[in-house]
């Protein structure tokens, strides 16, 4: 079966591709120029991205799996801490929010909660929103000014070095800090 993806806003087409599964293509190396890929690591770490997105929204049904898979990825191996205090100083969340990640229980986050996972554990836009849809966040409402500064955030977050500028910059436009009481006990 050719399946084709049509951009909604504009009605072009914007993929083909055979044996459809979860609205994903899977990657197929005999189809592409893999010598160009891996001549650059410009193109070679994007592909990476890719085919990592691509996996993640294939297989993470929930928002705790999803979340899990990027703190096991981000707080494996940082300095001498666990992945429990990595977690809970790169975002500013909580223990009990870290173990109800963990367990699975964490059915419907915040959105503040959300942002501080994709912001701490620096995630890119993809990850960034697909985490924000399996929690539950649809982007249909533009109009709110809060969504529009995350979504900015998560587009152009290359400039954004942890939590910590993402809310100085949060705070500068008028926006709460994420975390907001551990964000300013810790700043103190």
């Amino acid at each position: 079966m050719t399946t084709i993806c049509v951009d909604k806003i504009s009605n072009n087409k914007i993929c083909k591709f055979d044996n459809h599964v979860a609205c994903n293509p899977i990657f197929d190396e005999n189809k592409h120029d893999m010598e160009k890929i891996n001549s650059s690591k410009k193109l070679n770490k994007f592909h990476e991205k890719l085919l990592v997105a691509g996996i993640r929204a294939m297989y993470s049904k929930n928002f705790c799996e999803l979340a899990w898979s990027h703190i096991q990825r981000c707080c494996k191996y940082r300095h001498k801490e666990t992945p429990k205090e990595a977690f809970r100083r790169m975002t500013l969340l909580s223990d009990k929010t870290f173990d109800r990640i963990e367990d699975g229980t964490l059915i419907k986050p915040t959105l503040e909660t959300v942002m501080a996972i994709c912001v701490g554990l620096d995630l890119g836009a993809v990850d960034g929103i697909l985490l924000l849809k399996s929690a539950g966040y649809d982007f249909s409402d533009t109009q709110s000014p809060i969504l529009i500064a995350y979504l900015t955030i998560l587009h152009e977050h290359v400039d954004i070095d942890g939590i910590f500028d993402c809310n100085e910059l949060l705070i500068a436009h008028g926006y709460p800090p994420l975390c907001k009481k551990e964000y300013e006990e810790q700043k103190i």
